[in-house]
């Protein structure tokens, strides 16, 4: 459990120079994006 959080910890100073603050809403954003993405691979998957 400490070593998860050490490694968001620094995945947070790495990539989110700004800090915690905008860290939930861009962490939705992107798992959004990342199941957007997901879906048009099966959408053109079916339509092949």
């Amino acid at each position: 459990f400490f070593i998860v959080g050490g490694l968001l910890i620094i995945f947070v100073i790495l990539f989110y120079p700004n800090g915690l603050v905008y860290l939930p809403t861009d962490l939705k954003k992107g798992y959004y994006k990342l199941k957007m993405k997901l879906n048009k691979k099966k959408v053109s998957k079916h339509e092949n």
